[in-house]
């Protein structure tokens, strides 16, 4: 009967052997990163969250077996690339929601990986902490969100990666909330323009010191919807009550009035209207922040030398109609 136990015990000890860990996947060292393959070699499918986290993980190419995995949080490593983990597809999870996480790995300078994933399910998104990241090219496959927290990236200036149409649709548990924060050279969120989102979703555009221009429909929609928080950005996206005013001026007539262009802007001397032709030209009135007309005239330039730096609206209306910009004067 005791010898029946240890042949029984040995054979569910082989069974077990090689296949997936019922709960996370746990990886805190390099050393755990290469043992996992030994340990469980024909592991291809991870139910739950795949968390590689430990400032010695340089290489995660042994981990090229897994195929799927519920979620991915990737955290605080030496990485310089997700070889071994270019292609996975993100399953998502029973009772919570799905997490993509990538978040202080000062090393690796693009997430281009993401461009072989397959993300079928809304996800938690979340780039952080990452100084060497300067584009979200790859991130195009995660086509839904539950929510979008970029954060403290220093070397990212734009938005551009994002996929064109990305639904802030909220999950299981969170709500759909878009966090943008702590930029030093975000200059463009126009990405944002075209992104889909419901009426339960809400918004912070913080600290980025150099991102002046932040009026979208999203962002637009979201002031109207009283969803949005703006505080300490670059001067015409530095409040909500900056950017209300561009919004409201711009809502009816985007489509009254052909583009015009504005140069230099920020402006310190001449500023020029250029795209207009004369005779359409009715008049130009620039405001200040406040909303108080401060100068008007029938010419296509300005001379802003004796105005004071800060943010003003221009407005141009011409015989088919109005738009309104933001000038900065340096």
């Amino acid at each position: 009967m005791r010898m029946y136990f240890v042949l029984m015990a040995l054979v569910f000890s082989c069974i077990g052997f090689g296949q997936c860990p019922e709960e996370d996947v746990l990886l805190f060292s390099q050393a755990e990163v290469n043992n996992f393959s030994l340990e469980y070699p024909n592991c291809d499918t991870i139910e739950g969250f795949l968390l590689i986290q430990g400032s010695d993980i340089t290489d995660v190419s042994s981990l090229s077996q897994i195929n799927s995995v519920g979620s991915l949080l990737i955290n605080e490593t030496a990485l310089t690339s997700l070889q071994g983990l270019e292609a996975l597809t993100i399953t998502g999870l029973s009772d919570e929601d799905a997490f993509i996480v990538i978040d202080d790995n000062p090393l690796l300078q693009n997430i281009e990986f993401l461009n072989n994933f397959t993300v079928n399910l809304p996800v938690v998104f979340l780039i952080r902490d990452m100084e060497n990241l300067t584009s979200l090219e790859g991130a195009e496959p995660i086509g839904e969100v539950v929510t979008l927290i970029l954060e403290n990236n220093d070397a990212l200036t734009d938005l551009n990666g994002l996929n064109e149409n990305l639904n802030i649709i909220g999950g299981l548990v969170q709500s759909p909330f878009l966090y943008i924060g702590e930029h030093a050279n975000l200059t463009d969120i126009s990405r944002l323009n075209t992104a889909q989102f419901n009426s339960f979703t809400s918004a912070e555009i913080i600290n980025n010191t150099q991102l002046s221009v932040c009026e979208n429909d999203l962002v637009c929609t979201l002031i109207a919807n009283n969803a949005i928080t703006i505080l300490d950005n670059a001067l015409g996206c530095n409040t909500r009550s900056e950017v209300q005013l561009v919004c409201n001026n711009l809502s009816l007539q985007q489509n009254e009035i052909a583009e015009f262009k504005l140069h230099p802007n920020p402006v310190s001397g001449t500023l020029f209207i250029d795209d207009i032709n004369t005779h359409q030209l009715i008049n130009v009135k620039l405001y200040s922040s406040l909303g108080k007309k401060v100068f008007e005239t029938t010419e296509k330039k300005i001379d802003f030398t004796n105005f004071q730096p800060g943010m003003y609206m221009i407005e141009i209306t011409t015989t088919t109609g109005s738009l309104t910009k933001v000038v900065i004067k340096e």
